[in-house]
């Protein structure tokens, strides 16, 4: 992110944007709407993090909320750095992809090659979170009395090599990736992260924490409503 936002700024040095394209305060309600499930799944949907939480001493367990928060807090902060230094670099001409715009702009020198190879390698190692949560579900739908530690190493390699298989012909067959993944995020993705956290705290919890329950449940379901709406509309 440090790399991003020198190159970035180096941009802007070299002269702000043409008016044309300068940054304006300018937003779509739609677009707004429609990044809740993004920021929703990027802060809370860690499929993982009970694991994690569970393998914690007794006495770390009383951190992990400060943990969790100073975390999405400093998430934030690097999103904001990003998303501030591109628009200033690139204005309204700002794409999904400013490391590719910076590579198209500054040429791939040192420093770019060095950003995409951590991006690359940040995508990679990811992965094990993702896939590993998933594939310990998935053999739990599969084979409800198998035990995943004892599952012969073929096994785990062929399930695996499914699970990717299945993302692959998601990706290249759907006519309209963008809206499947709009609708998804609208009755998937904000249910999981809003309303089920706020159904089982107030399950587990002693004392039930009934007013920030019902406001994630609440701020859940709206989300949930108006990304529907915004997704269908269009």
């Amino acid at each position: 992110v440090g790399l991003i936002v020198w190159e970035a700024q180096a941009i802007y040095l070299e002269g702000p944007p043409i008016e044309e394209l300068a940054a304006v305060p300018s937003t779509r309600v739609r677009s707004v709407i429609l990044a809740v499930p993004i920021l929703g799944c990027a802060m809370f949907g860690h499929m993982n993090i009970s694991q994690i939480y569970a393998e914690l001493q007794p006495k770390a367990k009383a951190q992990a909320p400060l943990i969790a928060m100073v975390s999405c807090l400093g998430v934030v902060l690097l999103y904001m750095a990003v998303g501030c230094v591109g628009y200033a670099a690139f204005g309204s001409g700002a794409t999904a992809d400013v490391v590719a715009q910076i590579a198209a702009r500054r040429g791939e020198g040192g420093l770019v090659i060095v950003i995409q190879s951590l991006l690359a390698s940040f995508i990679v190692l990811k992965l094990p979170f993702l896939i590993l949560p998933l594939r310990s579900v998935s053999l739990a739908i599969l084979d409800p009395s198998a035990d995943s530690n004892a599952l012969p190493f073929q096994k785990h390699l062929g399930l695996t090599f499914v699970l990717f298989a299945c993302v692959y012909v998601a990706a290249m067959v759907l006519p309209d990736l963008g809206k499947v993944l709009e609708v998804l995020g609208a009755v998937s993705v904000i249910p999981l992260t809003f309303i089920v956290p706020a159904r089982l705290s107030w399950a587990l919890e002693t004392p039930r924490p009934v007013g920030r329950c019902l406001l994630l449940a609440t701020v859940g379901l709206l989300a949930s409503l108006l990304s529907a709406v915004a997704a269908f509309a269009s």
